[in-house]
Formats: C-alpha cells, sequence, structure tokens
C-alpha cells in the first residue's frame, strides 16, 4: 500500500539540442501536400477503337482485348493539409549499457477537421519529421520533380501556391498523353484546402 503522505512532486526536465530553421514547439501547425484525388484514363482501344464491341461476318460480340492493350494514365490533384504538434520525442540509442548521447528527436503531428472526436479517414491522419527533415523540406519552393511530403510549410500561402503548381503539373500530363493518343480526356478537380490555422 502506497502512503500518499510521503509522495513528493517530481519533475524532469530533457534538454535535447538539435538544428532546425526555426523552432518547433507543442501546438505549432505545418502544412503538407498531399495527394487529393485522382483520376484514371485509357487510350481508345487498338482493337475496337474505343467502340467496346467487334463486328466479324455479321456477328457482334463484346471486344475481347478492350481492357487488355490500353496505355492509362492517372492524374492526380494535390491539397493542402494542416497537422498541429502534439509532442516532442526524445530518444537514445540502447546497443551498449552504458548511457547513450546519441539522441533521435522526432516532432509528432495530428489533422483534424471537424467536430467530434471520432475521425474520419479524410478529416484526420498523423504524420511525423525529425529535425534533419525540417532542414531539408522547410518551405520547398515548387520543383518539377516535386512529390507529396517532400515539402513541411509554415508558410500557407506558398504551400497552397506549390500544391496548385503541381496540380497543374499533373494537367499538363494529362495534355501531352491527349495528343499523343488522340484523345481529349479533360479533368476537373474541386481541390480542397485545409484551412489556415494559428
Amino acid at each position: 500500500m502506497h502512503d500518499s503522505n510521503n509522495q513528493t512532486k517530481q519533475s524532469h526536465a530533457v534538454e535535447v539540442r538539435f538544428e532546425t530553421p526555426r523552432p518547433v514547439r507543442i501546438g505549432d501547425v505545418f502544412y503538407f501536400i498531399e495527394r487529393a484525388k485522382s483520376q484514371t484514363f485509357r487510350e481508345p482501344c487498338k482493337v475496337c477503337g474505343g467502340a467496346h464491341e467487334l463486328t466479324i461476318n455479321g456477328v457482334t460480340f463484346k471486344c475481347p482485348v478492350c481492357n487488355y492493350q490500353k496505355e492509362t494514365i492517372e492524374i492526380d490533384s494535390f491539397a493542402v493539409r494542416r497537422y498541429r504538434v502534439y509532442a516532442i520525442e526524445d530518444e537514445v540509442d540502447t546497443l551498449d549499457w552504458k548511457p547513450s548521447n546519441s539522441h533521435r528527436v522526432k516532432f509528432r503531428l495530428y489533422r483534424k477537421i471537424g467536430g467530434g472526436h471520432y475521425i474520419y479517414s479524410d478529416n484526420g491522419g498523423h504524420t511525423n519529421f525529425a529535425p534533419w527533415e525540417l532542414c531539408s523540406k522547410y518551405n520547398h519552393p515548387y520543383t518539377d520533380d516535386l512529390q507529396p511530403n517532400d515539402g513541411i510549410y509554415d508558410d500557407y500561402a506558398l504551400a497552397v501556391k506549390v500544391a496548385e503548381q503541381m496540380t497543374a503539373r499533373e494537367i499538363e500530363r494529362l495534355n501531352a498523353y491527349n495528343a499523343e493518343y488522340g484523345t481529349n480526356h479533360t479533368v476537373e478537380f474541386a481541390t480542397k484546402h485545409d484551412p489556415k490555422s494559428n
């Protein structure tokens, strides 16, 4: 049995040094660019020309290769998602019995849109990053090879601009596909970014 009268309040302070382009504190908001919606397109069938059926000797039947010999393309849209830091973790190596000085810091973040405690798949989520990732990905400008999660932003306007540039790049890919295969596919993405937050 514990004697509550003999218990004293304890505190533990951890000081870990790491380099980042800005301080990171619990409660801070960062923005990430993620795939939002996708559409897949196919070229017209090389056998039936997109009619989906063939007629031979007066007999009409479903084209047997319609779904097998088409060049497909998937076009993505990108949206800004907001995440809030809820934990800063520090751990050390356990390779030796001696206390380690090799610290690994990780920032954990959550996303939540809407009310209530239950998180639906498109309205929530978790992510994390290490200090070195923030150094290399902080407010990353648009480049032709930029991929989702290549950037960690605290500049909301820049994140939105980069997400829209990434979506425009996908539409250019679709236009090139249309030119190559003689198709006229179009996309209409109603991309909704998470709102700016503080």
